[in-house]
């Protein structure tokens, strides 16, 4: 799975086993793999 444990386009990303999680928590799958892909 293509994670990957870089903060390059915001420390306030967290990476965990869902992916990258907003600290709001409301970030969407979609959006997740948009990012995670980027």
């Amino acid at each position: 799975k293509g994670e990957k444990k870089m903060n390059t386009y915001s420390p306030d990303i967290q990476f965990g086993e869902g992916g990258a999680k907003l600290p709001s928590g409301n970030l969407d799958v979609n959006e997740e793999k948009k990012i995670l892909e980027a």
